[in-house]
């Protein structure tokens, strides 16, 4: 792809563009010449590194003239200081291919860009190249316009050769002679088409039959007979009309075809239909014999068989044994389904049946009905009953007091908990894993944390050399894993199992790992773990790690890991036959033959192939051809008929058919006669080849009545009608009727046919909803056995039986009655208690209770209640419950069951009830079963587990008291504990004192307090400030005395009724106000001002002459006009009145009609000044011009945006600074990160910043010059990079030491030169044991293969990029072109696959993604 793009502007407001870059600011665009500014002028829309599209913003489209769209691509910085690669590195800094590819793809479109950036017309000055700047011979043919008709007179006498005249027809005015024609030089070309050459100048019999062109002979010259070679016509010189008649062909028999005999090369007249693909019957066939089909027949009309029908596939879609053998298990008259009440007339029919019959229900529906809270007399109740008590609840299971639990009371929110007498609490880190301990949470965290700490920690490092310099032991001697991602080189260990690595933790430090495999070496690449010891520096091996690469190729081939270990007795079998195994592979070179015959074998694999061996195998044809080796003499005779063996290579495509049942052709060679009677006849197999075609579409050439054409798209064999292909018959497989009655094949009708007057299709369907074995009616006991062994099928069993008969027939139905009061029922039988009704005289007790007592069940089978007192109860350690007297003590809760559980899965799948508790492996948390039933987390609540056990609170074990836990508060550091200290403090301190207080406040407490002395006495400039920011100032200054507001945007305000400014002997009036009043302004204590309710008035000289104004006031001359505006607020003057101020006039202040001035007309400064914020100069609207800041900056805007700024240090300048006459600094120019210095009407030479680098950038086109007689590039540290000396060495460094240096010779490099591709001066070599496909890193590379062949890929290598292959084996090799990939051979330039010789080399060079050409020895 260029680096360029020009086209012709006609107004268009976008232009796509495919130029690859790596940012779209590199993305430049020139109209005639003149550079365009992105986001200005335009814009780069849809942007990708291949290209993107120019959208031209309003105003800026051009209409005309020629758009350059190119690439400039840096590789400088910008402040064209050093190399900017898209990837930099340092020392021990990982080098990835994509960066050294984007690099190297940097590098290379910079210098494509100086080929493709020719000097354009915008980079002359008109007129500016003369013919001093024209080498002299460098003017070619293509710097010449087309249209420059350059004058003869420039052209020097014979100086043009004859050989420099183009092609064409000579002038009319110059006549060429027989003189000027060289006898012998005029070809066909120098005559013209139209010549009509007469006959009479050609010489009789002087031209040759093989000058005859190709084409039809006229029609007036016949051809004879005897101009026809005998045999000479072939299938393609009869028309595909020509009808040639039936007559002249071969007779046959009655109702016979002619057709492609079985051995795949005979022709024959035949009764036997062989059809290799589907045979279609549109009208009615009959079958005089059997039919024996082997694929599919359709037959669309009647078809009547005389004999049977023998089918191996189906009959109309329907597998005819399938469905007869599933018929024959139905019994005769069996019905499709029966209704309910059918088979329950069955049924109740049927002896011992146990059905439950009208009769039954109406003896049950007799029966009383238990309702509600009944007391059932003389019943057992086998579940746990619960005696519900404030303390402890005991539950027995039935009678039996041998599982008893014990229970905490259960209250609102509690979690009740159980555990047999024989289960014990088990606390402490380590604990038993018997069945009868039950650990607490506590037992568990601290088993956990014991668990943690046994494993000490983890620390991953990238290779052998890389270990911690200290010891990486993270739990004092617990032992750590050290994991090493890679070996970087082998690692050997010696006879004692111990390897050393120099410099393995750093420079100097010596890592020993015991422990490995004696005199063993393990591979690079390959990671180990290692575990440390007490001793730095020392590891013991623990395992070796396998390539995370092979990992990852076996996670891809999991399924096949998966496959194998389903298979893995199969895996044993063959380790147990090793030996066979090993004899193969040591045939592996055979086995490579066979694999190379894959083709022959494929035909071999076909149905019909493997029929025909079976057949050959047998004794009989073995025997054959064991007498067919002993005619070898016959064998010779077919080598002495050459002339029908030729002949049969002219039909070389049937000879190849022939050699896929090469076994029949070994037969046929017993047969010699019948192949001499075929080529004899060869012109009738000619002609049915022609008549027979196999194709995936229809013929439309070379057509005949009687064709035949196996269409193998839609598997159907059709015939040519004379005007159309006509459907014939369809099959799945091949369709053959040959001796013998059975048919491998399906039968399929297309209508609606029958077999023996049978529609299968529909039987069929019926057939489909009858189960298997359904008999025809099914006896009572069979429908009993069905029903009774039917799940949920509420059929009436024995047992019922037994249960029914022992409810007496006339059982009462009872109706519970309802009751009103203390006790109410209803209907339903549902009874109530009221609440507090049942007191003590209600209960059935025995006896007489007392305080402490408690209800019991009286013993005996008396039944009733009677009082109890309690009996002091004391269990055993880990029990849990003490009870003594009324007092129940309860220590920590057993646990009914605990279980673990590996996920949530399993968890949910665990048979549990509440209080079980279930412990999350895979959590690391604990669940209680909180009693629920929903089947999913919500029956568990997660226990709160402590993140640590508290073992012990400063020191104190056990119960720990209020005063311990005050005495450990108080001593630990920083606690912020309130002490007694503390609290003698607080009572030294007043009650609501606060912590500070603020200025107001203490403003506050000193206006309350009166200022005793009579007068406050302070010095010259001593103030009083008044006001928090000290705004109003009395001072006086020594000469003055002054009363000063400083906050510029307040006021100084007096607030009186009246007030009066005089002398400071109080006599002489300078200014009065009275409320209400007047204003009077004073001038040596006479009144001149005075302001009134109407206005003013002025006392004395006035330019009115002292008059009282009330409106406007208007001063009128003969060249001015002002006046005061009362409505408008304003004094306005006329264009060119001015205001002027000074004795002389000097400052004048007017509007011209055009401008606004203020003009200083004397020998002074126009002074602006202000004791506020600054000076500011705006525009009516508000935009900024200049601002002048008091004891700060000066800036000057452009448009409102600051260009420029004055600071303490000198000044900052925003945007570009041009000049035309240089710079002169006399101190240092500072500029921020990113503000470039530019250099050339261009700007093409930068100088920058970027805030991490420092740039010299040549942004134009020429070329960057560092003009010195020794150049040298240093690190900041005084390491050499570069040195360049005139008439000397060009000396290229890394690390301070020299690597590369020019010489008058050439170059001296030190050390490896390598590329991408690794180092150039050797071919590393890949071994591929199997078929291979290139991959973009074999590019420079060898691939040493053996068998399977090598694939090209489209779109892997790059342009230029060379592969060599390696035949390293004795059999042939194939080197395929995978799709969209071209190889050509060089030797004659044809395409395709390419077959390398054992032991041969070949070269693969490409010129493109997809195209290469290769070479080389043993190539075919």
């Amino acid at each position: 792809m260029a680096s360029f793009k020009q086209y012709t502007a006609s107004g268009g407001s976008t232009e796509a563009f495919s130029i690859p870059s790596f940012t779209s600011d590199e993305i430049k665009v020139r109209v005639d010449g003149v550079l365009k500014t992105a986001a200005t002028h335009y814009n780069i829309t849809s942007y990708t590194t291949n290209g993107g599209t120019v959208t031209w913003t309003s105003g800026n489209v051009p209409s005309s003239g020629t758009v350059y769209i190119y690439r400039d691509t840096k590789i400088l910085n910008s402040g064209n200081s050093d190399v900017e690669g898209k990837a930099t590195y340092s020392n021990s800094s990982p080098i990835y291919h994509g960066d050294l590819n984007n690099n190297q793809t940097q590098v290379l479109r910079a210098l494509e860009e100086k080929d493709d950036q020719l000097i354009q017309s915008w980079d002359l000055a008109s007129s500016s190249v003369e013919t001093s700047s024209i080498k002299d011979g460098t003017i070619v043919n293509a710097d010449i316009n087309a249209s420059a008709n350059i004058a003869g007179s420039k052209l020097a006498d014979d100086s043009v050769a004859l050989a420099k005249l183009g092609s064409g027809a000579l002038p009319t005015d110059i006549i060429v002679a027989t003189t000027n024609i060289v006898d012998g030089t005029i070809l066909d070309a120098d005559i013209n088409a139209n010549a009509n050459i007469q006959g009479s100048k050609l010489l009789n019999d002087s031209i040759g039959l093989t000058k005859l062109g190709s084409g039809a002979l006229p029609t007036d010259i016949t051809v004879a007979s005897a101009n026809i070679v005998n045999g000479a016509i072939v299938d393609a010189d009869i028309s595909g009309t020509a009808e040639i008649a039936v007559s002249k062909l071969a007779d046959g028999s009655a109702r016979q075809i002619l057709q492609t005999a079985s051995n795949g090369s005979d022709v024959e007249w035949t009764s036997n239909v062989d059809v290799p693909g589907t045979l279609e019957v549109t009208g009615a066939v009959d079958f005089d014999n059997n039919l024996n089909v082997d694929g599919t027949l359709t037959v669309d009309g009647v078809s009547t068989l005389t004999g049977n029908v023998t089918v191996g596939g189906t009959v109309d879609g329907r597998d005819v044994a399938a469905d007869g053998s599933k018929l024959d298990g139905i019994d005769v008259g069996a019905k499709d389904d029966q209704t309910a009440a059918e088979i329950r007339v069955l049924v109740e029919a049927a002896s011992d049946s146990n059905v439950f019959t009208d009769a039954d229900h109406t003896k049950v529906n007799a029966a009383a009905t238990l309702t509600g809270s009944e007391t059932l007399t003389n019943k057992t109740l086998t579940s746990p009953v619960i005696n519900d008590m404030s303390g402890t609840a005991v539950v027995t299971s039935g009678t039996s007091t041998s599982d008893t639990k014990t229970y905490s009371a259960k209250r609102a929110g509690e979690i009740f908990y159980g555990k047999d007498t024989v289960e014990e609490i088990q606390s402490g880190e380590t604990w038993s894993a018997a069945d009868n301990k039950i650990a607490t949470t506590s037992a568990i965290d601290a088993r956990i944390i014991d668990l943690v700490d046994d494993v000490g920690g983890f620390v991953p490092i990238a290779n052998e050399t890389s270990f911690p310099s200290a010891n990486p032991d993270v739990n004092n001697g617990a032992g750590t894993l050290v994991s090493i991602k890679a070996l970087a080189s082998n690692l050997t260990s010696n006879g004692s199992g111990v390897a050393t690595i120099a410099n393995g933790a750093g420079s100097g430090n010596t890592v020993t790992i015991n422990g490995l495999a004696n005199s063993t070496t393990y591979a690079a690449t390959f990671g180990m773990i290692v575990e440390t010891t007490s001793t730095l520096h020392t590891y013991s091996f623990h395992r070796q790690v396998p390539k995370a690469t092979e990992v990852t190729t076996v996670a891809g081939s999991i399924t096949n890991v998966n496959t194998v270990a389903g298979s893995v007795s199969n895996v044993n079998t063959v380790a147990g036959s090793i030996s066979n195994v090993n004899a193969v592979a040591a045939d592996a070179a055979d086995i490579g033959a066979v694999a190379g015959k894959a083709t022959e074998i494929g035909r071999l694999g076909t149905a019909d192939a493997v029929s025909d061996l079976n057949t050959l195998g047998t004794t009989a044809i073995v025997s054959d051809l064991d007498t067919l080796a002993d005619i070898s003499s016959n064998i010779t005779t077919v080598a002495g008929i050459s002339g029908n063996v030729t002949t049969v290579a002219g039909i070389s495509a049937n000879v190849t058919t022939v050699a896929g049942v090469q076994a029949n052709v070994t037969t046929v060679a017993g047969s010699i006669s019948n192949v001499n009677t075929v080529a004899s006849n060869i012109s009738t197999v000619n002609d049915f080849a022609a008549r027979y075609r196999v194709s995936g579409s229809a013929p439309t050439s070379s057509l005949d009545a009687g064709d035949l054409y196996f269409d193998t798209t839609g598997s159907e064999l059709k015939v040519y009608n004379g005007s159309a292909w006509q459907g014939g018959v369809t099959a799945t497989g091949n369709l053959v009727s040959k001796a013998g009655d059975q048919m491998t094949g399906n039968l399929t009708f297309t209508g609606s046919q029958t077999v023996d007057g049978r529609d299968l299709s529909v039987d069929g369907a019926k057939l489909d909803g009858i189960e298997t074995a359904a008999t025809a009616d099914q006896t009572d006991a069979e429908i009993r056995t069905a029903v009774e062994n039917a799940s949920d099928s509420n059929v009436f069993t024995d047992a019922d039986h037994t249960k029914l008969n022992g409810i007496a027939t006339s059982a009462n139905n009872y109706t519970h009655p309802n009751h009103t009061g203390e006790v109410t029922s209803t209907a339903d039988g549902a009874t109530v208690i009221a609440d507090d009704t049942v007191d003590e005289a209600n209960l059935k007790i025995s006896n007489s209770g007392s305080n402490g007592q408690f209800l019991s069940k009286q013993s005996g089978n008396t039944g009733g209640l009677t009082w109890a007192t309690p009996t002091d109860t004391t269990y055993s350690a880990g029990t849990g419950i003490s009870i003594s007297g009324t007092t129940i003590s309860a220590s920590a809760v057993a646990l009914t069951t605990v279980q673990t559980a590996a996920n949530q899965s399993a968890q949910l799948s665990l048979t549990a009830q509440e209080g079980d508790v279930v412990v999350r492996t895979d959590e690391n948390k604990s669940y209680v079963h909180n009693g629920g039933s929903a089947g999913s987390m919500a029956d568990y609540t997660l226990l709160a587990t402590p993140t640590d056990a508290v073992l012990s609170v400063n020191g104190n074990t056990g119960a720990i008291t209020a005063a311990q836990i005050a005495t450990a508060v108080e001593a630990a550091s920083d606690s912020n504990t309130f002490t007694d200290a503390d609290h003698s403090k607080l009572n030294g301190i007043e009650t609501a004192a606060t912590a500070d207080q603020t200025a107001s406040e203490i403003v506050a407490l000193v206006a309350d307090q009166t200022i005793a002395p009579s007068e406050i006495d302070m010095e010259d400039n001593e103030k009083i400030k008044l006001g928090t920011g000290d705004d109003l100032q009395l001072y006086h200054d020594g000469t003055h005395s002054i009363i000063k507001n400083t906050n510029n945007s307040g006021y100084l305000e007096i607030d009186t009724d009246n007030f009066r400014i005089l002398d400071s002997g109080g006599s002489e009036w300078m200014i009065k106000g009275v409320k209400d009043g007047a204003v009077e302004l004073f001038y040596d204590n006479v009144k001149k001002f005075e302001t009134t309710s109407t206005g003013t008035n002025v006392i004395g000289v006035h330019v009115d002459d002292g008059a009282t104004h009330d409106g406007d006031v208007s001063l009128n001359g003969a060249s001015y006009n002002a006046w005061w505006d009362k409505s408008d607020n304003a004094f306005k003057f006329d264009d060119n009145t001015k205001i002027k101020v000074g004795t002389g006039g000097d400052l004048e202040i007017f509007h011209d009609g055009s401008n606004s001035r203020i003009l200083e007309n004397g020998t002074g400064y126009l002074r602006v000044s202000s004791n506020g914020t600054g000076v500011f100069i705006d525009t009516s609207g508000g935009e900024s011009m200049i601002d002048c800041l008091n004891d700060g900056a000066v800036k000057l805007y452009y448009d409102n945006s600051k260009k420029l700024e004055t600071t303490s240090g000198g000044c900052t300048l925003t945007g570009t600074l041009t000049t035309t006459s240089g710079i002169n600094a006399g101190s240092n120019i500072s500029m921020v990160d990113d503000v470039k210095v530019k250099l050339g009407t261009g700007d093409d030479l930068q100088i920058y910043h970027d805030g991490s680098n420092s740039y010299i950038n040549d942004t134009g086109t020429g070329a960057l010059f560092l003009k010195t007689n020794f150049l040298a590039v240093a690190g900041s540290n005084g390491e050499q990079i570069l040195n360049a000396q005139e008439d000397a060495a060009v000396e290229l460094y890394y690390n301070n030491s020299k690597k590369f240096e020019t010489t008058s010779a050439g170059v001296t490099v030190t050390g490896t030169v390598s590329d991408s591709k690794g180092d150039v001066r050797s071919i590393p070599k890949l071994e591929k044991t199997s078929a291979y496909t290139l991959i973009a890193s074999d590019a420079g590379k060898a691939i040493d293969i053996t068998t399977g062949g090598v694939t090209v890929p489209n779109s892997v290598m790059s342009t230029g990029d060379a592969v060599t292959i390696i035949n390293n084996s004795g059999s042939d090799q194939t080197i395929t072109q995978g799709s969209g990939v071209t190889i050509y051979n060089s030797a004659d330039a044809s395409t395709g696959n390419r077959t390398l010789a054992g032991r041969g080399m070949a070269t693969l060079y490409f010129v493109a993604t997809g195209s290469c050409y290769i070479s080389g020895a043993g190539l075919s």
